[in-house]
């Protein structure tokens, strides 16, 4: 567990060549940190017949399908006939920093010869939001101080992306609301403020005013030297504008310009197998060398090029010089290489290097001596030979590969993981889940998506990284790295951060507004996104805009129950590493006391959405229309991962989870209940399984020492999974509740990792896993024995489940020196029932 930097950067260590395109699935080149990117693909075709672009934004048949956690080497395969009949397998290689090898291998599994193309695609992206120069010599933004401590999207306070600003962003300036700036105070030059808006305002300084004759044009207003004279001045607007932002010049004028990058390729280099162009507006020079001669290209500037590929017959024929229309939509390199006759049963590598340097001569001599041969030794990333070998290996592929640049994070641009392409920004609660599937891939990538976002603790805006659903998975996420790799150092240095996650949704931040619809204490989040736990349509939440009363509100159990969980790992943490953990222990008395007295529905057996008057009084039960419970479901369920239900009340609620009809299905857990009289059957969350609450309940019940139910709710969403990845070669999003098919996004990683969670704890050798009442405080295990020191929260008895994949025939297991049962659940996996009291060491040896 190796932190990079944290706080400083919310990007990732990986390379400036990369699957980071938003358009088509290649290798990406980073020139700088402007925003823009190089984009480079390739689309496979049947001759004369059609083209399969790799189109990120729809299902077209290309598949991620290996690759290096490093993103050195990755490949796709792109289906030309289904399935595996026709396809193209094409891998992407580090050569040099400057050099990709691009091989692309044509399979003809028919019983003809086939006739193939390849068309070679380059296009340069600039950032959208745009940037303008000035000849100012210095710029400084606008700064506010936040009002809820937790900006959106990580943008400063006040800001918006604003294509005609300097910096692409601009700030909304609000009357009586202090703004500044942190200016040099150099006596020498002139202070001018960008702003627009409509009519006049008035900007104090100390009680020296300045009037602004607004208008929706961008102008430069002089203000006073004498404001800047401490280098930081705060001023007060009595209207609202929009300000661009504070330029010191020399002059008492600054002249604003456009800068856009001009992404029309000029060709400086043609010879039979090799492209070599510049863009105008880039200093990098970016080329394309085949092991063979090309048929033709063109430099296309048409309004959809995506259009063109798939019905223009320019695309296929170099005699058409007439391509119908000339727009600046799309500026591509299309390079063309057929037909490519490959006879039945046969296969036809191809392959080329694309590359970038900063001179012509640098690149040409790059581009000649690149030997057309894939690197050896590759190390894919590859998973043990267990039943879901196919769908994990898929889904690694997916978790690892959805990374898209640009994505903006304060004033910088870094790569990011995405759940799927469609959604190219932050995310937080699918975020969180993807780092829980990088951790079964590589630590490091693991460590950097929760570093990506966690707050600096002198940031001032953010008390964590804050889009959609605020479900705190980052907690969940260190703990497991904590339990996983057990790195005290790291664990030290990130648990500051951390906590002030943890601390904003409690409540704790003076800012926050989580705990202020009850006089009791319960955590509700509607003051920051709709969405309570992560499901969109869930019944209760979907219902509580339109039923609400104007004078109460309606409060979740799944913000407090997952509260109440984090502070229990927390409180284990602290004591690990040597930090109070009082706080903890009050935060689950005091909010575990407020959901066992308010939210329990003794008709029901589930605890309920809670009503609450404007003054925070406890009002009753959210009903439905029909006089049931309005949460019968998972939510309702969400003390038993909490920990804090009391023992016949969790055991009703296990009842709920695990009888047919109610909450199990065929397919694992089904958000709802569907036995209530809202349950439906075309819902996204209503009437699906979802792996993220499967993974929470399955944790739960190792806590409680089901080891039966753990097991039949993994193996059931791993075989779900297997079944349907092997039948549509995707990784979908949920499954029907009441048919087992997978749909959604084709390629989603983020709430699908759980699949690599479940498969690593009954498959991946040397894998030990827990609930989590348990903290690891060593683990050595080299897959023929093992010894672990645990520590447990929650009730003192009873017993918990530990799971172990280790390479033995039989074996014993005693904690503390005493046996204790041991179950082999497969023939490599095995599960310890560990009593709970009296923290120890598991230690299990060969029988």
């Amino acid at each position: 567990m190796q932190n990079p930097d944290p706080g400083n950067s919310h990007d990732l260590s990986l390379p400036d060549w990369g699957p980071y395109s938003k358009r088509f699935f290649g290798v990406s080149h980073i020139p700088d940190d402007s925003g823009d990117r190089f984009d480079f693909a390739v689309a496979p075709g049947l001759h004369e017949r059609c083209i399969f672009p790799p189109d990120v934004l729809r299902p077209c048949g290309y598949l991620p399908w290996d690759v290096t956690s490093d993103l050195e080497h990755y490949s796709i395969r792109q289906q030309l006939e289904w399935k595996d009949r026709l396809y193209c397998d094409i891998s992407y290689h580090k050569v040099t920093d400057r050099i990709r090898l691009v091989k692309s291998r044509l399979v003809n599994n028919t019983e003809s010869t086939a006739e193939f193309n390849l068309h070679f695609l380059s296009q340069y992206v600039t950032e959208p939001a745009g940037r303008l120069s000035t000849d100012a010599q210095e710029y400084f933004r606008c700064e506010m101080e936040s009002a809820t401590g937790l900006e959106y999207d990580f943008m400063f306070p006040g800001e918006f992306r604003c294509p005609g600003s300097t910096t692409g962003s601009a700030y909304k300036i609000k009357s009586g609301v202090p703004f500044s700036f942190a200016a040099s105070g150099k006596k020498e030059c002139f202070y001018l403020l960008r702003a627009r808006g409509d009519g006049k305002v008035t900007v104090d300084c100390c009680g020296r005013k300045t009037t602004l004759e607004l208008t929706r044009d961008w102008q430069f207003f002089e203000l006073e030297k004498s404001f800047f004279a401490t280098g930081r001045t705060t001023f007060v607007s009595d209207g609202d504008f929009e300000c661009d932002g504070l330029f010191s010049s020399e002059k008492s004028q600054v002249t604003v310009y456009g800068n856009p990058v001009d992404n029309r390729a000029e060709i400086d280099f043609e010879a039979a197998d090799t492209l070599i162009w510049h863009y105008p507006g880039s200093s990098r020079y970016y080329g394309l060398r085949l092991d063979r001669n090309y048929n033709f290209y063109r430099n296309y500037d048409v309004g959809d090029y995506n259009a063109s590929l798939l019905y223009k017959a320019y695309v296929n024929h170099g005699f058409l010089r007439d391509l119908g229309e000339t727009s600046s939509g799309d500026r591509i390199i299309d390079c063309v290489l057929q037909p490519l006759a490959v006879e039945a049963g046969k296969f036809l590598d191809v392959c080329c290097a694309a590359g970038t340097a900063e001179t012509f001569d640098e690149l040409k001599s790059e581009l000649e001596k690149t030997v057309f041969e894939v690197p050896s030794g590759i190390s894919y990333l590859k998973t043990a030979n267990h039943p879901w070998n196919f769908s994990v290996s898929r889904l690694k592929a997916v978790i690892l590969s959805n990374i898209v640049y640009p994505t903006r994070m304060a004033d910088k641009f870094v790569r990011h993981h995405t759940p799927g392409r469609k959604w190219n920004c932050l995310y937080t609660w699918d975020s969180g889940f993807i780092g829980l599937g990088l951790m079964e891939c590589d630590e490091k990538r693991a460590v950097e998506n929760l570093n990506a976002y966690l707050a600096s603790m002198d940031d001032p805006d953010h008390a964590f990284v804050h889009h959609g659903s605020p479900v705190p998975v980052q907690i969940y996420l260190y703990f497991e790295l904590l339990n996983r790799f057990g790195s005290i150092r790291t664990a030290k240095e990130f648990y500051p951060r951390v906590k002030r996650f943890y601390d904003y949704l409690a409540g704790h931040d003076p800012r926050s507004l989580t705990t202020r619809y009850s006089r009791d204490p319960m955590v509700c989040t509607w003051d920051y996104f709709y969405n309570s736990g992560g499901w969109d349509d869930y019944p209760a939440q979907h219902a509580r805009p339109v039923e609400k009363k104007p004078d109460e509100e309606i409060i979740p159990v799944v913000g407090t129950a997952h509260i109440i969980r984090c502070a229990a790992m927390l409180k284990m943490a602290a004591e690990l590493l040597g930090f109070d953990s009082r706080c903890y222990e009050h935060d689950i008395e005091v909010f575990s006391n407020s959901l066992n007295q308010n939210a329990w529905d003794e008709d029901a057996g589930y605890y309920s959405y809670t009503k609450y008057d404007r003054d925070g009084n406890f009002t009753g039960i959210f009903r439905h229309s029909s006089g049931a419970n309005y949460n019968m479901g998972l939510d309702g369920a969400m003390p038993l991962v909490a920990g804090c239900a009391p023992e016949k009340r969790a055991e009703r609620l296990w009842s709920h989870l695990t009888t047919p009809g109610e909450c199990w299905c065929n397919a694992g857990l089904s958000a709802v209940d569907q036995s209530a009289p809202y349950y439906r059957t075309d819902g996204y969350w209503n009437g699906t399984v979802w792996l993220p609450y499967c993974y929470f309940f399955w944790k739960a019940a190792l806590d409680a020492g089901k080891a039966d139910f753990a097991w039949q709710l993994a193996s059931t969403c791993l075989d779900e999974y297997e079944h349907d990845t092997r039948a549509s070669y995707a990784c979908y999003e949920h499954f029907s509740a009441e048919n087992r098919r997978a749909s959604g996004w084709h390629h989603f990683s983020a709430l699908s990792s759980p699949a690599v969670s479940f498969a690593a704890a009954y498959g991946e050798p040397g894998t030990v896993t827990n609930g989590f009442d348990v903290l690891r405080t060593y683990t050595h295990c080299d897959g023929k024995s093992l010894e672990a020191g645990l520590r447990f929260s929650g009730k003192k008895a009873g017993s918990v489940t530990v799971i172990a994949v280790l390479d033995l025939s039989s074996c014993t297991a005693t904690f503390n020196g005493r046996e204790i049962p041991v179950f082999r659940r497969l023939k490599n996996v095995y599960e310890f029932s560990v009593p709970r009291g009296t923290d120890g060491v598991l230690k299990v040896v060969p029988a």
